[in-house]
């Protein structure tokens, strides 16, 4: 819910609840722009006015600027004065508000956000790699650990789901997330945002942009949240699951000429905390756990340079150039209370010196990701006598990513007797994964009529995947179970296809079919049990058969957006257990076939100038 009071001149106050959670909100306060105005974002920063109608929404899903209900994909989008007004933080606030949208997490590491993928349509990957639906940031891709950048600033979010092989690419057979950020202009425009709530829960934002020079406009917004946590730890006398965060990203917008736009942006975010994990038990609300470890840490930051050349009225040129690094330490602590101590059982491999089997207890894991990732997309769009749009475009990245993952047994380890002195015992295992890549890719769209729209597109992939590193158990300084990681490497090369057809029945009725591609490259299992587990899996394939139908109503007051859709997925990537003598083992290897299919649907209607209602 949200209100909002004027008083006087270009002043105003916000006052938001959330849902999420019991908490007191209280919104203020404002940046003043010069001449004694001052102006406070009701709705993501920008003034609040009246409606009796829906705004129209312009997207970005095929690399272009048209109006929502124009596309024929099935596409969602909430700008960023709605984020703002329903209190929307991060991806996990978009369940329930997306159709078909949904994240999960990896095995072992469940409670860590280095291994939140998003799933759309059913379609998702839970095995620590590469996912299948893929965010971007203005174009730039964002890799594993960079997931959960806070929404600073957004000038608007898209959805997009079901394959987008096409103009997106790699990793994105389930859909894509693209978050765009405000430009800054010669407008000044800012916000501020305060939120307190239980268990000593904080949360500010401020943003600022305009005019720096004539020419040059630039932005900032940061963002600050600590929490003391709702589990109490009786080993430190501290919150468990506590949290202090920052982030803050700024923006330079440079307008040489009014042919050229140069938009530089940067971020950087840290943040210190504890992912719950086990030890709470259900349902008899005790929120107590006895843990050794503490701390967990997440640093990431990023920059890209995007460059837009109008060349001339009918055709543009596009760059964007981006570099992200990320780095995480996480520790889980597998000693809960109330539930006795986990045991760890380490199986010797025939012809090693490893004890057959070590017995220990009182574990922790640690692990400690590095990822740093490169990309260069160059775009050459245009258009002709309004019946014709294409794109034509190359991509290259390159991503390196070093894992290291380490047991910590401890004081409690049962050994045999023989060897019982060379206690505490500890496993390792690293991991150093290169991965390279480019596509060339073309999409055309043809107004055969004013009624139809036609549109063909297609993208060819190539990546190259090199891994290396080691995995071992170890007694102090004696190595056992050693397993090399084969320093080889593997090649994939994909071509993926969409077609679609609009047709538009009158100015507030279109229908449209849609088959589109994806695909994903193979890899290798990151830690290897065995020597047939370090070899890479195959590539994933998908296509999406998608029917719609988009429409608004009662002078576009409302509107209701349908899509039947089936997806049938071929050597689909997934985690599964395997038994290396006789321990079970977690591998990723290709499934044979599987499909999702379904209906999704949307509704919004802007019942009066106060009051807005949608339904998903």
């Amino acid at each position: 819910a949200s209100a909002t009071e004027n008083h006087g001149k270009g002043k105003s106050m916000n006052i938001t609840n959330s849902s999420k959670r019991k908490t007191v909100l209280a919104g203020l306060v404002g940046l003043f722009a010069a001449g004694g105005t001052a102006q406070v974002a009701a709705q993501g920063g920008e003034a609040a006015t009246s409606q009796s109608a829906i705004d129209e929404i312009i997207v970005t899903a095929r690399k272009r600027a048209e109006s929502l209900q124009d596309v024929p994909l099935s596409v969602s989008a909430i700008s960023g004065a709605e984020l703002t007004k329903i209190g929307i933080e991060d991806v996990n606030n978009l369940y329930g508000r997306v159709p078909g949208l949904y994240f999960t997490a990896t095995g072992g590491a469940a409670v860590s956000s280095d291994y939140h993928y998003l799933v759309i349509r059913g379609v998702g990957f839970n095995g620590g790699q590469e996912p299948a639906a893929g965010v971007f940031i203005d174009g730039v891709y964002q890799p594993q650990v960079g997931f959960d950048i806070g929404f600073l600033d957004l000038e608007q979010l898209e959805v997009l789901r079901g394959p987008q092989g096409t103009l997106f690419g790699r990793n994105t057979q389930a859909g894509a997330m693209n978050l765009v950020t405000k430009k800054p202009d010669e407008n000044f425009a800012g916000k501020a945002e305060l939120e307190v709530a239980e268990f000593g829960t904080y949360r500010a934002q401020v943003s600022v942009r305009g005019a720096i020079s004539e020419n040059l406009f630039g932005g900032l917004a940061a963002e600050y949240g600590s929490s003391d946590g709702y589990v109490d730890n009786l080993n430190t006398g501290d919150g468990f699951n506590y949290y202090d965060r920052y982030a803050v990203r700024g923006s330079l917008r440079w307008l040489p000429s009014d042919d050229l736009e140069l938009i530089l942006t940067g971020d950087v975010s840290q943040k210190e905390f504890n992912d719950l994990a086990w030890g709470v038990p259900f349902p008899c609300e005790c929120y107590d756990v006895s843990k050794d470890v503490q701390e967990d840490e997440k640093e990431n930051s990023g920059i890209a340079l995007t460059a837009n050349w109008d060349i001339n009225d009918s055709m543009n040129l596009t760059s964007i150039t981006g570099y992200r690094e990320a780095n995480s330490d996480i520790t889980i602590d597998f000693d809960p209370i109330g539930f006795g101590t986990a045991e760890v059982v380490v199986q010797g491999i025939p012809g090693s010196n490893a004890p057959d089997p070590i017995t220990v207890s009182g574990s922790a894991r640690n692990t400690t990701i590095d990822q740093e990732f490169f990309n260069q997309e160059l775009r050459l769009s245009g258009s002709k006598e309004d019946r014709l749009d294409w794109l034509l475009g190359t991509y290259f990245f390159e991503k390196t990513e070093n894992l290291d993952v380490t047991w910590d047994i401890g004081p409690d380890t049962v050994l045999d007797p023989a060897i019982a002195w060379l206690a505490p015992t500890w496993i390792r295992s690293d991991l150093n994964m290169k991965r390279d890549g480019w596509a060339i890719f073309g999409q055309t769209s043809w107004q055969a009529t004013p009624e139809l729209e036609l549109t063909i597109g297609g993208r060819y992939s190539s990546e190259t995947v090199n891994p290396g590193g080691d995995s071992s158990a170890r007694i102090d300084s004696f190595d056992l179970n050693l397993v090399d990681v084969p320093q080889a490497e593997d090649s994939f090369s994909g071509m993926t296809f969409s077609v679609s057809a609009s047709y538009r029945f009158d100015e507030d009725q279109m229908a449209y079919i849609t088959v589109s591609e994806g695909w994903k490259a193979g890899v290798f299992n990151r830690i290897p049990a065995d020597g047939a587990a370090s070899l890479s899996f195959e590539e994933e394939d998908s296509i999406n058969y998608e029917v719609g139908l988009k429409s608004s109503w009662a002078e576009n007051k409302v509107s209701t957006n349908l899509a039947i859709y089936y997806i049938d997925i071929t050597d689909q990537q997934l985690t599964g257990v395997v038994f290396v003598n006789d321990i079970p083992i977690s591998a990723i290897s290709n499934a044979g076939e599987s499909r999702s299919q379904g209906v999704e649907f949307e509704l919004a209607a802007s019942m009066t100038d106060q009051l807005d209602l949608s339904l998903v």
